[in-house]
């Protein structure tokens, strides 16, 4: 098994994220620092930690899934050396659990917690598309200009946005919904149009949405919801 699987299926980050942690020199194989990507490893036998900590892999751990109504100026992190607000602050008990992606710091809504590695892989990875649905405030009145330009299709530095579809709300707000989810890719988008975000709230992913629940609330997931997610129900 590859080293990033291994710490995806035991909680510690998605892959992409254990990759950057290996790249950091913060993971050891058996007392030895890999900083090298794409390493396997023997999960029966190899003794793997984080900074100096043990991490074990035990198949029969009870996978767990919430959904946060994440508040404004709170981290999507785990922890943070800053002493600053996270996520997981909003938890009971969050030891071995990490957010699905991230929000940024002043972005509200609908962010999924969970010990599942694997399918946190699988949500954030863009080639599965899963939907996330935004309400966003802008700093002016939309003219049918920004329009047009939404509706042509924009093109950030990093590639196209892959828009689905976007409905104006009201003289400075739209809804909106997208098939990834890039760094400040919403902010950037309007910023390439000319207009500046000034609140912006995840009303959804991949069909679950914040219903119900106040900024800072959470709640366990469904097993509907998590059979959908895990079927890929709500992945363009």
């Amino acid at each position: 098994m590859r080293l990033n699987h291994y710490l995806a299926k035991a909680g510690v980050a998605s892959r992409r994220k254990s990759d950057l942690l290996i790249s950091e020199g913060r993971i050891s194989v058996n007392g030895k620092i890999v900083n090298e990507l794409g390493v396997k490893i023997d999960e029966t036998s190899d003794v793997i930690a984080l900074d100096g900590k043990s991490v074990s892999y035990d198949q029969s751990e009870e996978k767990k899934y919430y959904l946060l109504n994440k508040p404004h100026r709170t981290l999507t992190s785990v922890s943070d050396d800053r002493d600053r607000a996270t996520v997981m602050d909003y938890l009971n008990n969050p030891k071995g659990l990490h957010p699905v992606g991230r929000l940024d710091y002043n972005t509200t809504g609908v962010l999924l917690i969970t010990n599942d590695g694997e399918l946190t892989n699988k949500l954030i990875h863009p080639s599965h598309g899963v939907e996330r649905v935004y309400v966003v405030r802008l700093n002016r009145p939309i003219v049918t200009d920004d329009l047009k330009k939404l509706k042509h299709g924009i093109i950030l530095e990093d590639g196209p946005v892959n828009l689905l579809r976007f409905k104006q709300t009201g003289r400075r707000g739209i809804t909106l919904a997208i098939a990834e989810g890039r760094n400040r890719e919403i902010k950037r988008l309007f910023e390439k149009i000319g207009l500046k975000v000034v609140r912006l709230h995840r009303q959804s992913f991949a069909g679950i949405t914040d219903k119900g629940l106040l900024k800072g609330e959470f709640r366990k997931l469904k097993k509907r919801e998590i059979s959908d997610l895990k079927g890929g129900k709500n992945w363009t």
